[in-house]
């Protein structure tokens, strides 16, 4: 676990995903900025678009636990 990481740190991850994270996750990177605990694992800097069945998400982090990786997402909308 490390400690949190600077707001600006946040914002330029934002910037460079062309996406606002959900003011919770910015809360979490703020406390934790990258975590590996029990199979799960989130890195503020490997945050990174992905599209799923034509569904755009932002990779959070990966889980794990059954050793087959499961992505832990949160859904992004697209501008229209």
């Amino acid at each position: 676990m490390d400690g949190g990481a600077s707001l600006h740190k946040i914002e330029q991850v934002e910037a460079s995903l062309d996406f606002q994270l959900p003011s919770d996750v910015k809360k979490h990177f703020g406390v934790v900025e990258n975590i590996s605990i029990e199979g799960t694992r989130s890195e503020l800097e490997s945050l990174r678009k992905i599209d799923i069945k034509e569904k755009p998400y932002i990779v959070l982090g990966e889980f794990w636990k059954e050793a087959d990786g499961d992505l832990l997402l949160i859904k992004r909308k697209l501008d229209r």
